[in-house]
């Protein structure tokens, strides 16, 4: 099913294109099984792993003293929003699809 949502609830995904996010309900397992010969299949991780091995934290901390006083508890939430378990983090999934003979990649290593 995919879902279209702005910042007053679920919306018509027709309407104000481009103004919407879009997002999908993924039978990841269906997924995984039917990509096909050639390729390997990692994961799927929840949004918060991956963001947190892409170094979210980090770039977080780079970017904090940045954002003017008035926009940190904006700036706060985002992240909170981006990878709490309640919100985002844990509801959203990555999965990547690399040819076979590709190493992991590192986000994904085990």
């Amino acid at each position: 099913a995919v879902v279209s949502t702005q910042s007053t609830g679920q919306v018509n995904p027709l309407e104000d294109l481009g103004l919407c996010d879009l997002t999908a309900d993924v039978n990841w397992r269906d997924l995984a099984a039917n990509v096909g010969e050639g390729v390997k299949v990692h994961g799927p991780i929840n949004q918060s792993d991956f963001l947190t091995l892409m170094g979210i934290g980090e770039r977080f901390k780079q970017m904090y003293g940045k954002v003017p006083e008035e926009k940190r508890d904006s700036f706060i939430h985002a992240l909170d929003f981006l990878c709490s378990p309640d919100q985002m983090g844990a509801r959203f999934k990555v999965m990547c699809i690399t040819r076979s003979s590709d190493p992991t990649p590192f986000c994904f290593e085990t």
